[in-house]
């Protein structure tokens, strides 16, 4: 297959086009291809009505028996293979920044032998697969990590893998802007990035083949290409959940994470305080707020959420953003709560129809606040006296207050829940403990409180008990298949 006929199935511009194949299969990959306009059949066993067509076999070449019947080489027929190829060539010539290509081993089989070599991947599978080691082998390329992935395994494996239970609005409406430049459609430490805005503009980026593959993922059911082990959004239901194939041109929720300063230090976040960013850190930042800005999703997005990361009231991107001329219709903040004061809220109390704010606190004592957290644990009352006052006037309309669970704090799991109770706080929400570069591996095992085979340790599991975790404001969906798990190991 040449260049200019691969590309061809990227690009085509013929008014008449044909997809042949599975009808689950064939609108998936139309989705991922941005066609709008084709016909659809199972089998092509008839050659005459298709001569104009452009056809694309939604299947492998040496799979297509039985989806071609008719063998005429007038036809112009292209194949998955040719799709896939196309799909490499493309990532080759414009590799993303935040994963570039020239780190990773390039063959299948190279990043598989990388694998033996760290011990995590049996050799004699390795040598046994050895021959299929292309990217028409789904299940060799369901061994290797996501962020490994080229876009044609990628597309393979989002097309083939089944439909799970899971239940999660977030990958098809979100678009997370990170610190670095990248852009993806949930929390990068679980989903890859679509791209960076180092190296495209936000409309670009969200409308690539990459991020079709990835929201496909969530659109199919299957959301096999997000870290399902660290996220913390994903419920799950009792049937499987496949949702239209069609998603807005641009993200109704932006989240906005383009700056780590805070002025706490919380040892579930960072070892060293981070109040400043670098000169360079500071032009990645600018750059990130420029693309965005020249995006104009500021206007369109219904709804704003800061900050993904770092302190929304510390930092002046942020602040850039809070203080906008915009007339934002909703926002939602994100804060440690230590600086959200009374000076703080009339800066942008008029500027938005419905303001919500989560606040992190990870205690329910003094004590712990100082050991987690740090900070003035008075002044936390009364910024949580006044987030109080204001959700009872209506001045907000949604306080949350989460609850980063850890061998440090998990004993006040059920004393949080009345503190949250005291503050008027509509949700209770406890998360996993996730290691952001802050722990050593032994300390993470020891602090998590996360055993093997996804089960609590003993004495959260105990604690979870408890009856005020029944209380409708608790939120424990990031603990939701760890207690299935841990009543069946504890045997109950």
């Amino acid at each position: 297959m040449t260049k200019s006929g691969s590309k061809a199935i990227l690009n085509l511009m013929e008014p008449k086009l044909l997809l042949v194949g599975d009808q689950r299969i064939c609108p998936q990959v139309a989705y991922v291809m941005d066609w709008q306009n084709y016909e659809l059949v199972e089998q092509l066993t008839d050659a005459e009505p298709y001569r104009d067509y452009q056809i694309v076999v939604c299947a492998f070449k040496k799979k297509s028996k039985q989806f071609v019947k008719v063998k005429d080489k007038t036809l112009k027929i292209r194949y998955l293979d040719d799709l896939c190829r196309e799909l490499d060539l493309q990532e080759r010539t414009n590799p993303l920044t935040v994963t570039p290509l020239s780190t990773q081993p390039q063959s299948l089989w190279r990043r598989l032998c990388h694998r033996v070599k760290t011990g995590t991947l049996c050799v004699a599978i390795v040598r046994r697969l050895k021959r299929h080691l292309t990217f028409r082998n789904f299940k060799l390329i369901n061994k290797l990590p996501v962020a490994t992935l080229r876009l044609s395994e990628m597309l393979i494996k989002t097309l083939y893998s089944p439909p799970t239970k899971i239940i999660c609005q977030r990958l098809e409406n979100i678009g997370y802007l990170n610190f670095d430049g990248s852009f993806s459609g949930c929390c990068p430490a679980w989903l890859p990035a679509y791209g960076n805005v180092h190296d495209d503009d936000l409309d670009a980026i969200y409308n690539s083949v990459r991020a079709r593959i990835i929201r496909l993922s969530a659109l199919n059911g299957s959301y096999c290409l997000c870290n399902l082990s660290a996220c913390e959004f994903a419920k799950y239901g009792e049937q499987p959940v496949i949702k239209p194939l069609q998603t807005p041109d641009y993200p109704q929720e932006l989240v906005i994470a383009i700056d780590r300063t805070c002025n706490l230090r919380c040892p579930s976040c960072r070892r060293e305080y981070y109040t400043e960013l670098s000169p360079e850190e500071k032009d990645t930042a600018q750059r990130a707020l420029q693309a965005l800005q020249r995006s104009g999703w500021l206007a369109k997005s219904k709804l704003l959420n800061l900050a993904g990361d770092g302190e929304v009231f510390h930092s002046q991107y942020y602040r850039q953003l809070l203080l906008t001329d915009l007339k934002r219709s909703q926002i939602h903040l994100l804060t440690n709560g230590t600086l959200f004061n009374e000076h703080n809220w009339q800066l942008i109390k008029d500027k938005y129809a419905r303001i919500s704010v989560s606040v992190s606190l990870d205690a329910a004592s003094a004590q712990t606040f100082n050991k987690l957290r740090g900070g003035d644990y008075q002044q936390l009352l009364q910024n949580l006296t006044l987030l109080s006052n204001l959700r009872q006037t209506g001045a907000i309309a949604f306080l949350e207050f989460r609850f980063v669970v850890q061998r440090d704090n998990y004993r006040e799991i059920p004393a949080f829940v009345a503190f949250g109770k005291r503050f008027h706080a509509d949700v209770l929400l406890f998360s996993r403990l996730n290691n952001w570069r802050s722990f050593t591996p032994r300390e993470y095992r020891t602090k998590s409180l996360m055993l093997k085979n996804k089960c609590l340790a003993r004495e959260l599991y105990t604690v979870l008990q408890d009856p005020a975790l029944q209380d409708p404001i608790v939120d424990l969906t990031a603990f939701q298949p760890y207690l299935a798990n841990s009543a069946k190991r504890y045997s109950e």
